[in-house]
This record gives structure tokens, sequence and C-alpha cells, in this order.
């Protein structure tokens, strides 16, 4: 005969999060934070021409410690959804900058095996542009290397994510005003949802501020201490090494 087992005072409440009950002991729900990192945009950030030569050595910067870092800015019980970063790996530098290119699918490797929490590679793509110059001597034609495809991937995963209820909250990592559109289409879509940017080093955007008044920026204490280890085990076993140039 089974025991008796004590039942709720009052019935269930089923909710898309779940089963609650009342009159329990009451538990705090994590706000869940969903971040997208805008790759290109961050990576740029750590420029030495504009941040000092000694400011290269922080591009090994750990992204998942680097959210985790700011969620007490969005809530005292905010908890990561998920990690996504978008980016384009410059396969053109094959042969004019070979060391370039190492650096960059070296460091997605070591993004790669993060595991606490996981971070989601979306590749992009580096298509060549053509471009006219016009000056006093005339048209001159240049050809140059642009990034395509990623802001729009980050957008369309932000809209998934929020019609799917994955997050509450969503964090761009960016300063791009080319965003704008889609702040101010989401807030039509969905109104409940809060989305802010965490605006990189000297990529403010007063524009995107005033769409998204709950954004904050990231300091430059940040990137110091929000730094890869200098030896990351791989899930092969292998190990890798910062590179020698950002130690």
């Amino acid at each position: 005969m089974l025991a008796d087992v004590p039942r709720p005072h009052s019935p269930p409440r089923v909710t898309i999060r779940g089963v609650f009950y009342f009159n329990l002991t009451p538990c705090t729900m994590g706000v869940r934070v969903s971040f997208l990192i805008d790759g290109f945009n961050l990576y740029h950030s750590i420029n030495p021409s504009t941040q000092g030569s000694d400011f290269q050595k922080y591009k090994w910067l750990d992204l998942s410690l680097c959210c985790q870092s700011t969620l007490h800015i969005i809530d005292a019980h905010a908890e990561i959804a998920r990690i996504h970063y978008f980016t384009a790996t410059p396969y053109h530098l094959q042969t004019t900058n070979p060391k370039k290119l190492a650096r960059h699918r070296l460091y997605i490797r070591a993004l790669s095996a993060l595991r606490n929490p996981s971070i989601t590679i979306n590749e992009g793509r580096i298509r060549q542009q053509q471009i006219i110059n016009e000056s006093c001597k005339g048209k001159k034609y240049l050809k140059i290397w642009r990034e395509k495809g990623t802001d729009i991937a980050l957008a369309m995963h932000l809209i998934y994510e929020a019609q799917q209820d994955i997050a509450d909250q969503f964090v761009i990592i960016s300063g791009d005003s080319d965003y704008v559109p889609l702040i101010q289409y989401s807030k039509l879509m969905f109104p409940t949802k809060i989305i802010r940017f965490g605006f990189p080093a000297g990529r403010f955007s007063s524009e995107l501020q005033q769409l998204a008044p709950l954004s904050f920026k990231l300091s430059i204490d940040t990137y110091k201490s929000c730094q890869l280890p200098d030896k990351i085990k791989l899930p092969s076993g292998k190990h890798i090494h910062r590179p020698t140039e950002w130690t």
C-alpha cells in the first residue's frame, strides 16, 4: 500500500517554464540571458592604435568569463542561457599574412574547447568587394575584403531565441549602429523581452544607447581580468598555447 503523500493546498499551475505549486517554499527563478557577440566589432576594439600597443595582449579574451562578469549588471539572479560568437575566418590572408590567419583559427579552437558554458561559433564569410575612390585625378578602383553574413546571422538568432522563449533578456556585444533596425522591430515583436548592448572599448553608440537604455560598457579591466589560460587542453587531449604576439 502506498504511503500517504502530502499534497499542496492548492492545485498546481502549469506554465511554459514548468509546473509550480502554491503554498510551498518559494524558489527564485533566474533571469535567462543570451549573449550574442559581434566578433569583428569586439576584436577591433582591442586596437593597439587606439588603446596602446600593450593592449594587444588582451585579444586572448575569455568570452565565457567576460559574459559571466556582466551578469550582476543585469540582475542579481541572472544566469547565462546561451553564448553565440559571430565571426568569419580570413582565409584571404593565407598568402599575405598567414600568421594572422593562424592566430584567428587558434583562438576559435580555444573558444570551442570551453565547456562552462559552451560557446556556439557562428561562421560568416569574407568576400572581396570593389569600391570607387574619386579624386581630382579621377576615379580609382580598389578591392577590399569585407565580412559578410555575420550581422544578419546575429539578428536572426536573436529573433529565433526570443520567439522560442529561450531567454528573457539579450545582450549584444557590439557598438555597431547597423543593429538599430533589429532593436526597433524586436521591441514591436517581443515587447516583454529586454535587449541591451555591451559596448566594447571605444565602440560606444549614442543611437543604440537611446534605443536600449539599459546598455553598459565593457571596461578595460574586463578585458584584463577575463583572459584565457596560457595553455588550454582540447577535448582530444592535445594542448594549445596563447600566441606569442598576444603575450
